[in-house]
């Protein structure tokens, strides 16, 4: 089942969250009822033959569900880097071994991370810092719906502040070759 030579993987795609998420108490709650009721299904689980796991699979799936609901109550709608940043804290810690092998995907791997700035929907493919300037004087909802191409709509100005200003500092790492 396990390959010495390359580290195995989980797929997970993208994630639809919820309408008006917001990160509140409730929200950061859910993550722990989800995961308690992820144990419950494999407390329920035959250890031995692992036949029927659908139970399991479906409350993980509903633990990642409100994880992604929590992350982008705080403004956040990339977990890449951030995931990137996991693996990295669980290789030195010895717990990730392999190597991957991801041939024809844009990975960190491949790119320097300096250079890795997702370039979002609506977002001009080349940036200048005579363009970060003008756009950093944009209102928030503005700039994240021009600039970012998010909608904005029931969203908290407070994360739409958040996610500029993320932006902004992405964008300004990306033309300064900072990390």
């Amino acid at each position: 089942m396990f390959d010495d030579t390359y580290q195995n993987t989980v797929e997970l795609g993208s994630v639809a969250v919820f309408d008006n998420v917001e990160c509140s108490k409730a929200q950061a709650m859910k993550v722990l009822e989800e995961a308690a009721e992820a144990f419950g299904a494999w407390q329920k689980l035959d250890k031995d033959t692992f036949s029927d796991p659908s139970d399991l699979i479906a409350e993980l799936c509903d633990v990642i569900q409100a994880c992604c609901n929590m992350a982008i109550a705080t403004g956040c709608d990339d977990l890449r880097l951030a995931l990137w940043d996991c693996e990295d804290r669980n290789r030195k810690r010895g717990r990730i071994t392999g190597t991957v092998d991801r041939v024809n995907h844009c990975t960190r791997e491949k790119c320097k991370r300096f250079v890795f700035v997702p370039i979002e929907v609506g977002q001009k493919s080349s940036d200048s810092w005579e363009a970060i300037e003008h756009d950093s004087m944009m209102r928030p909802f503005e700039y994240c719906d021009q600039v970012i191409g998010q909608d904005m709509t029931g969203v908290h100005h407070v994360a739409a502040e958040r996610m500029m200003c993320e932006h902004l500092v992405k964008r300004c790492k990306a033309m300064g070759g900072a990390e």
